[in-house]
This record gives C-alpha cells, sequence and structure tokens, in this order.
C-alpha cells in the first residue's frame, strides 16, 4: 500500500518498511483501479482498519447508512492502483489508499484528468496517466503547515504499458581483411 504522511513532512511511503520512493520517479496509475467507499480504524489509527468497503468507481457508492456498527466512525475513503516504471522502484506494484481531504482530492483530480482525456477522444489509446509523487502545502492558521499529496501528470500511455525501448542498433562490424589481389600485367 502505498501512503502519504501528511504529519511527518509530506512523505510518500510504501510497504510494510514504509520504503520511500525514489524521488523524480515515474508511476503509471492503472485508469480501470479506481475505487470510492468507506473505511473504519479502532481506537489504534496506526492498527490496520477494523472495516473496509470499497467498489469500483463505475458503481454506485456503498450506502453509508447500511455500513456495520464497529463503535468507531465510518469516514469516505478512495483508491488506485499504481506501478512504479523506473528507479530504485521500477515494478514495484502498490495500491493507493486515501481517506484525508487531500489524499482524495489527488485522486478525484487525477479521476477527472482521465474523463477528460477519454471524452476528447484524441489520446490515441493512451489513457494511463503517468505521475509524478509530489507534495504540497497550505498554511492552517491552528495547525500550521498542512502537507497535502500531489499527483502530478507527467506523460500518458496505453492500458498494456511504456511503449518498448528500442533495441540500441547494432554497431557495423569491421570489414574483414580481405586478402590482397595481385594485378594482371
Amino acid at each position: 500500500m502505498l501512503q502519504f504522511k501528511s504529519r511527518e513532512g509530506g512523505i510518500w511511503g510504501f510497504g510494510q518498511k514504509r520504503t520511500i520512493p525514489e524521488e523524480g520517479s515515474r508511476w503509471a496509475v492503472n485508469p480501470m483501479t479506481f475505487q470510492w467507499g468507506y473505511v473504519c480504524f479502532g481506537a489504534d489509527k496506526k492498527a490496520p482498519p477494523i472495516g473496509e468497503k470499497l467498489v469500483s468507481i463505475g458503481e454506485p457508492k456503498p450506502d453509508f447508512a447500511k455500513l456495520p456498527d464497529t463503535g468507531f466512525p465510518w469516514q469516505e475513503q478512495w483508491a488506485v492502483e499504481m506501478k512504479c516504471l523506473d528507479g530504485a522502484d521500477a515494478g514495484v506494484e502498490v495500491v493507493l489508499k486515501a481517506n484525508t481531504y487531500g489524499g482524495i482530492q489527488a485522486i478525484v483530480m487525477l479521476l477527472g484528468l482521465v474523463k477528460d482525456r477519454l471524452n476528447s477522444g484524441q489520446h490515441d489509446d493512451k489513457i494511463a496517466p503517468i505521475v509524478l509523487l509530489e507534495r504540497d502545502f497550505y498554511q492552517h492558521a491552528e495547525h500550521g503547515k498542512i502537507w497535502i499529496p500531489v499527483l502530478n501528470t507527467v506523460d500518458w500511455m496505453p492500458l498494456d504499458g511504456p511503449a518498448p525501448t528500442p533495441a540500441p542498433a547494432p554497431e557495423p562490424t569491421p570489414p574483414a581483411d580481405q586478402p590482397r589481389r595481385r594485378r594482371v600485367a
């Protein structure tokens, strides 16, 4: 799972060890995996959720009134799957789950870009955004600097992945030494 920790200075991290992604690495977003729903945490906010109900964005959002009573509040959550394309984390696949206002807005804005690209009809089958994991902040009167995640779209690719890198052209082989010919007089 990919997370953004705003209280820790706006740090991205993934996996159990909270590996920090390489700065400048590009991440492909799978537009077929956008989800929305709700999550519920118990008393220990650092523990895994005690309840979660996510469905595809193409389905109606789960009915809040039908969520089970866990004794703790449910909150909105959005998610999307991503894969690192380059750098030290190349090939790493993650699920970005967000339940903060800033995180949800980052995913919603990304979904809006995908919709706009599809609706334009001018995408050459490149509908999967490639993003950089960045951060920004705003100044809150009471809490000071509040970090927010930014998914900066830098390119697009087809659903089946990036175009293969062309193989380098083979170097020309030097001509073999040819036997010397004699002149006929």
